[in-house]
């Protein structure tokens, strides 16, 4: 998501970190389970001396997002979902797999090819357990206790996940609004980070920050 905090770093104040055990970061040797990211970007937070932030995931990042603006209301003024994981009708590695695979004629395949890289220097187990972790969280339960303003942003191409889905997700939020990008696959931060960038910054600038129920 670097492009899109670029995009959005001249008029606000942007943070990025890697979870534990991704990127540069260390973490244990065993995958978190979402609510422990939760917890360790919660902590973050703190550490950083930071609240009612305004929170942004992409794909399966919007699980974490949710579970943090359910476990620690008090860190966060409003939520960005954008692509959200996990649909129940793709809950499976096979399923998700497919998916995946109906999404890829849409991106470009330099970016396929860094995806890919950056996945195997996670290595083959974490990596499996990490999927086993997403499949098992099921974001639907969380959606409805969020109470802070929630943008949920689709790429009208987005097999993985799919405009039903998305269309649910925003319902499901008790202040959501859904913003479509068209001719984007999964994850628009990604893809098409200057539309990722605009969405952000029109819900910022209409959406009053509000302190968590």
């Amino acid at each position: 998501m670097l492009a899109a905090a670029e995009a959005l770093a001249p008029d606000h104040r942007v943070y990025a970190l890697d979870l534990p055990g991704f990127g540069r970061s260390e973490g244990p040797s065993d995958a978190l389970d979402v609510p422990a990211f939760a917890d360790a970007v919660a902590a973050w937070l703190e550490t950083m001396g930071l609240s009612q932030a305004t929170v942004a995931g992409s794909s399966t990042g919007c699980q974490v997002v949710a579970q943090l603006a359910v476990r620690h209301p008090e860190r966060v003024a409003r939520v960005v979902l954008d692509g959200p994981t996990l649909a129940p009708h793709l809950r499976s590695a096979a399923r998700l797999g497919l998916a995946w695979l109906r999404n890829l004629p849409h991106v470009p395949l330099a970016l396929t090819a860094r995806v890919l890289t950056t996945s195997s220097a996670t290595g083959p187990r974490r990596l499996w357990q990490s999927l086993q972790r997403v499949l098992a969280d099921h974001i639907e339960q969380s959606l409805p206790r969020i109470s802070v303003p929630a943008l949920v942003i689709h790429g009208a191409r987005d097999t993985i996940s799919p405009s039903p889905w998305a269309d649910q997700v925003t319902r499901q939020l008790r202040a959501g609004r859904l913003y479509v990008v068209p001719g984007v696959a999964h994850s628009v931060a990604t893809l098409a980070p200057r539309s990722f960038a605009a969405a952000v910054y029109r819900f910022i600038r209409d959406v009053p920050q509000r302190r968590a129920a």
